[in-house]
């Protein structure tokens, strides 16, 4: 993963078109996410199961520092259960908190000001649920993320699909993703 992800930051250094230079930038920060999977495996007692609070706080605070600018006051508020997953799951699941908190940070918050809540438990019922909010701006009413051509909600909704879930998208007060899905035994 380190080695790709230095491949795509040799690339990024002799490329001068901004829209393409982000592009990469953004599957360079992907890889990481999938590289910070893997060393935290790396460092656990079980190489296949990996404990969810730590890695999504590291994840998120990663994103933060990728994507501030100079005073940004964007706060995330974190409720995320102490649980274990299965790489099998834990990757699709980064990935998707990946491109939501990156979607909030880039767009949601004109102003650099705003707060976003994200929440990872198993209820009662054996689902787990990931919520991802912000306060921000919304997404417009005449954007259905669900039918898009970019390549992070096409992510977002072909990996909620890939784990069997659902996704709820409530756009009042900001933007709001709510991603159930069943706990494999």
């Amino acid at each position: 993963m380190q080695l790709v992800s230095s491949l795509l930051s040799l690339q990024a250094s002799t490329i001068a078109d901004p829209a393409i230079l982000r592009l990469l930038n953004e599957s360079q920060q992907r890889v990481k996410t999938m590289a910070l999977i893997h060393e935290r495996l790396y460092r656990s007692d079980n190489l296949a199961r990996i404990h969810t609070a730590t890695y999504i706080r590291d994840l998120v605070n990663n994103l933060i520092l990728f994507y501030k600018t100079t005073g940004s006051s964007i706060q995330v508020n974190f409720d995320v259960a102490e649980l274990e997953l299965d790489l099998d799951v834990a990757v699709p699941c980064s990935l998707i908190i990946n491109e939501l908190v990156s979607n909030a940070l880039k767009y949601a918050f004109p102003h650099q000001q705003g707060e976003i809540k994200l929440q990872f438990w198993l209820d009662n019922t054996g689902n787990y649920c990931l919520l991802v909010k912000d306060d921000g701006i919304g997404i417009s009413p005449d954007i259905e993320p669900d039918n898009t051509e970019t390549l992070g909600m096409q992510l977002v909704y072909g990996l909620t699909q890939q784990l069997g879930g659902a996704i709820e998208l409530d756009r009042r007060e900001g933007s709001q993703f709510r991603i159930t899905f069943r706990k494999r035994n």
